[in-house]
């Protein structure tokens, strides 16, 4: 396919098979924030911090404008800087900013750009976020509905990337939130606890839990992906280099009458995911529990093999 240029910000940014505007400014290092959007889903166009102006002063999501060649946008004019305070404002509004507490603060986005546009007070009072109770019925995944955006990225991320659809929006106006299936916790439905959700939520909306995480030694990682492609609920249990992380999706097995369900532990070429006999004080699994005090939360003891959580 020929390749086509636009000019974003003054520079001008090649593209071939990008399929909008922010793919193409994020392809050529130019930064345009957004809440809502994941190139491996479906657009959703919700949150509307992506908004840049073109060369007629007119505004648009540049996550729903497809490029096209001679195209002009820019993404730092007043009026787009004015509407994004505007939209950050409007959603920290109907968000609990707990900072101090938050399992995510520090890696989150919508604090992130907070800070960026300098929206450090709340313009719209009384603050009305959503007033739904957590969500601790899952061995692996907690749900806080207070500090939900309604992005829609858990949503999109369970229908379309696992196939499983445990969460959706519910309600209207300003009683729309996230719910799982017919207002069930989440161990009621068919959520496996992969943490898809979790790793895209742009807030604290969705975190793993901090119980059973199955530790990795880095030392002797890798990077093979092993793991990651023997994961049968395809959780992410590796980072942006490859290397191996901490998962704690294996809270399963340990709801399951002890059966353990971590292949990747199997598929380990390394050791980097510790099995070993208890029975067996000269093993490595002995030796590293007593050095980190991890204690083992499934096994199969017709093999004497047990993996092992902090």
């Amino acid at each position: 396919m020929a390749e086509k240029k636009m000019i974003i910000d003054g520079v001008s940014c090649p593209f071939t098979t990008e399929r909008n505007v922010l793919e193409v400014a994020r392809n050529n290092g130019i930064d345009i924030p957004s809440l809502c959007y994941c190139e491996n889903l479906s657009i959703y166009g919700g949150c509307r911090l992506c908004l840049v102006e073109n060369d007629r002063g007119r505004m648009d999501a540049a996550c729903s404008m497809q490029p096209r060649d001679g195209m002009v946008v820019n993404t730092h004019t007043k009026q787009v800087l004015d509407s994004r305070r505007t939209t950050l404002q409007l959603l920290m509004s109907s968000h609990r900013a707990d900072c101090l507490t938050c399992d995510q603060s520090g890696r989150c986005k919508l604090q992130e750009y907070a800070r960026r546009y300098h929206v450090d007070e709340h313009r719209f009072e009384p603050n009305t976020y959503c007033t739904e109770p957590m969500d601790l019925s899952s061995p692996s995944i907690v749900r806080d509905p207070s500090k939900c955006i309604l992005c829609g990225l858990c949503v999109r991320t369970c229908a379309e990337i696992q196939n499983i659809g445990a969460v959706d929006f519910s309600g209207r106006g300003k009683k729309a939130h996230i719910s799982a299936d017919f207002g069930k916790t989440l161990k009621d439905t068919d959520c496996v606890g992969c943490g898809q959700c979790a790793s895209v939520c742009p807030t604290g909306a969705s975190y793993v839990s901090d119980s059973g995480i199955v530790e990795v030694d880095q030392g002797r990682c890798i990077g093979c992906k092993y793991c990651m492609a023997a994961c049968p609920y395809q959780a992410r249990i590796t980072n942006s280099e490859g290397a191996a992380e901490k998962c704690r999706f294996c809270t399963i097995s340990a709801t399951n009458n002890g059966t353990p369900m971590c292949s990747c532990v199997e598929a380990c070429p390394t050791g980097a995911r510790v099995f070993g006999d208890l029975d067996d004080p000269s093993s490595e699994l002995v030796r590293r529990i007593a050095e980190t005090g991890a204690k083992p939360i499934a096994g199969d003891l017709t093999k004497a093999k047990i993996f092992y959580a902090r």
